[in-house]
């Protein structure tokens, strides 16, 4: 059975929703966002990172205060997000710090943020929670309420809490096997970004995975991109593994040199990101990118990244 309560305060986010089956518990902001800020089994440590100090702030301060207002300004806040792509100072990250409306369901709750008519967007989120089981889906949806067409991404992104392992894959099949029919296509499709160092030492990859460590003595920001077609990643902490599941559509167009996935770390927090189709929207029409979160304890240590063998049993233990 999934349960939902209004909080009256969570930390320093003001108003929350909790929502919970007998297994896990959300909290959602409603005095802003909306952010899915807690993600965890009941009563256990969060596996979001939260930003209590509110030290991150939008990249791009002087275009928001131009196209919102001189008082505006966006926070990170930490948890769930949900932005537009590909990024635009701007338009990415409209600031979302007035209260959220939202209605409750059988099994979640949606969550209505205020129409951003500076930029002719409006932004719904569900969280559609498992009765029976540690798992939940988010159902991010654009809608375009402006008068003309435009082209833009649901972008979904996730700052996970500091001190773990990162696995995602790279090739939609094992390394040897040759399949003929797709023998001269490029299945293993990365992008890095200007400030990432390709050759940081977080980051190892093999014929089959990508790992990623976020290390909090390491504050070098990181951030690649893959298509992804596989459609997962997985963060690993303590005796957690998260398990993360998006549908990648094969001959769609995605933002980021065609990438529907991508990873970001700094000395804080490590972040799982998802890119939707991006599409030219007309008005009225809206476009939806949905994530699944698995969340699972483990009984195996989280595997050295220099070892790419039990990198992959640890993948082929729980994915």
């Amino acid at each position: 059975m999934v349960r939902t309560e209004l909080v009256k305060n969570y930390k320093n986010f003001g108003r929350c929703l909790h929502l919970e089956n007998d297994i896990i518990e959300l909290y959602v902001t409603i005095d802003v966002g909306p952010r899915i800020i807690h993600m965890s089994y009941i009563g256990e440590e969060n596996l979001f990172f939260t930003d209590l100090d509110r030290k991150y702030k939008s990249l791009a301060p002087e275009r928001i205060k131009q196209v919102y207002g001189e008082e505006s300004e966006y926070f990170f806040y930490g948890g769930h997000r949900v932005w537009l792509s590909p990024q635009d100072g701007a338009f990415t990250n409209p600031p979302d710090n007035d209260e959220v409306q939202y209605s409750t369901t059988i099994n979640g709750a949606i969550f209505f943020q205020n129409k951003q008519w500076d930029i002719g967007v409006a932004l719904t989120m569900e969280i559609i929670m498992d009765k029976n089981n540690p798992e939940f889906s988010v159902r991010a949806s654009y809608q375009n309420i402006s008068m003309n067409p435009k082209f833009f991404s649901v972008w979904q992104l996730s700052q996970m809490v500091p001190g773990g392992l990162e696995i995602f894959p790279l090739s939609t099949q094992n390394f040897g096997t040759i399949d003929f029919d797709r023998y001269f296509f490029p299945d293993r499709t990365i992008s890095f970004y200007p400030f990432t160092d390709i050759n940081d030492p977080r980051l190892i990859i093999d014929n089959n995975y990508a790992s990623l460590k976020q290390d909090s003595k390491n504050n070098n920001q990181f951030k690649m991109a893959s298509v992804n077609r596989n459609g997962w990643s997985m963060y690993a902490v303590n005796d957690i593994v998260i398990i993360l599941r998006y549908n990648h559509i094969p001959g769609e167009n995605y933002p980021d040199g065609g990438s529907s996935f991508a990873t970001y770390t700094n000395s804080d927090f490590l972040e799982l990101e998802t890119m939707g189709v991006w599409k030219l929207i007309p008005p009225g029409v809206s476009t939806t990118n949905i994530q699944n979160f698995i969340i699972r304890k483990t009984n195996m240590s989280i595997p050295d990244p220099s070892e790419r063998s039990a990198i992959a049993k640890f993948v082929t233990v729980h994915l």
